[in-house]
């Protein structure tokens, strides 16, 4: 049986992009592992494109599907900031070209307040 830090730098290796930051920003979520530890285990040219995915990662998202929405619209040229805390608001998933609050997923979401 293979282990989590395994598990996951076959993940980098070799499922799609977008499949590999998920897996792996769930982990950092969970401390079940950091970004330097997985670094440092993916040394040498054949490793870039791993290495690569781990700059798509910044261990901001609550849930896969954050992960995804920051990976498209970054991927379409959109500034994307992440886990806001807006003054009167409060936190927000993400804030789009500094003025454009996106939220995705939480049960806060259906309260009326």
């Amino acid at each position: 049986m293979a282990g989590l830090t395994d598990t996951l730098l076959h993940a980098l290796r070799c499922r799609p992009p977008v499949e590999a930051a998920v897996m792996v920003e769930s982990a950092l979520l969970q401390g079940r592992t950091t970004l330097p530890y997985l670094r440092q285990r993916l040394p040498g040219n054949r490793n870039g494109a791993a290495r690569g995915i781990l700059e798509l990662i910044d261990g901001t998202a609550d849930s896969a599907i954050e992960v995804v929405a920051r990976l498209l619209f970054r991927n379409h040229g959109i500034y994307t900031e992440t886990q806001v805390d807006l003054p009167g608001i409060g936190l927000v998933d993400f804030l789009l070209e500094g003025f454009l609050i996106v939220e995705i997923d939480g049960s806060t979401h259906f309260e009326r307040a």
